[in-house]
C-alpha cells in the first residue's frame, strides 16, 4: 500500500484495521469498476442484458478481481470505464464533463500507486477516442478538438496526482539502476529465439 499513500480511498485505513480496510477498499474498487463499466456500456449501445454481463465480467472474473491481494494494481485499474465515459462525453459534444471525468480517473488512478496501469489505461483511452471519432465520421475539427481534450484531461490529472508522482521520480533518479532503455542482452538473459548474434 505504500505507493498509495496519498491515495484519498486510503483514509479507510485510518478508520478501521487493515484486514477490514482491505476487504472493503477491495470491494468498492470492484464496485466502482462494476458500476461505471455498466454505464459505459449502456451509455455505447450495448443492450441492457450485454452491459449488465460485462459490468459482472469485469468486477467477478479476470485479471481485475485476481489483483484483491495487490491493492495499487486493483485500485488504479477500478478507474478505467470512469475514464471511458469521459471519452463518450468527448465524441458527443460534452467536453467539460469528459474532461473532469478523464483528469478525475487518470488522477485517482495515478495515486492509487500502479503508474503502468495508469499508462495503459491513458493508451485504451486514447484508442476508444480514435476509434470513436472516425466509426462516428466526426469532422477533422471536431476530432482535433476531442483529441487535445483528451491530452489536457489527462494531462491535468497527472498535475492532480503530482503530489505522488514527484517524489517517486526523484527516488528513480538515486535509485539501483538508472532511468533508460535497458539493453536486449539484459532483458532476455536467458535468451530468446531470434534474438541471438
Amino acid at each position: 500500500l505504500q505507493p498509495g499513500l496519498l491515495y484519498p480511498p486510503h483514509l479507510l485505513y485510518v478508520l478501521l484495521p487493515t484486514d477490514l480496510s482491505m476487504a472493503a477498499s477491495g470491494f468498492l474498487h470492484l464496485m466502482l469498476i462494476g458500476i461505471t463499466t455498466l454505464c459505459f456500456g449502456l451509455r455505447a449501445g450495448l443492450s441492457p442484458a450485454a452491459a449488465w454481463l460485462a459490468a459482472a465480467l469485469i468486477s467477478l472474473r479476470g485479471a481485475l478481481p485476481g489483483h484483491l491481494g495487490n491493492p495499487s494494481m486493483l485500485e488504479s485499474g477500478a478507474w478505467l470505464a470512469l475514464g471511458f465515459l469521459g471519452v463518450l462525453d468527448l465524441v458527443e459534444r460534452r467536453p467539460l464533463r469528459g474532461s473532469a471525468l478523464l483528469a478525475l480517473a487518470t488522477g485517482m488512478s495515478l495515486l492509487a500507486g500502479f503508474p503502468q496501469f495508469s499508462l495503459y489505461a491513458a493508451y485504451a483511452w486514447g484508442f476508444l477516442l480514435l476509434s470513436l471519432l472516425v466509426g462516428r465520421r466526426r469532422p477533422p475539427r471536431r476530432a482535433v478538438l476531442a483529441v487535445v481534450a483528451l491530452v489536457g484531461a489527462v494531462g491535468l490529472g497527472a498535475i492532480l496526482a503530482a503530489v505522488a508522482l514527484l517524489p517517486a521520480l526523484e527516488l528513480t533518479s538515486v535509485g539501483a539502476r538508472e532511468r533508460g532503455t535497458l539493453p536486449l542482452r539484459l532483458m532476455l538473459g536467458l535468451g530468446a529465439i531470434g534474438f541471438e548474434k
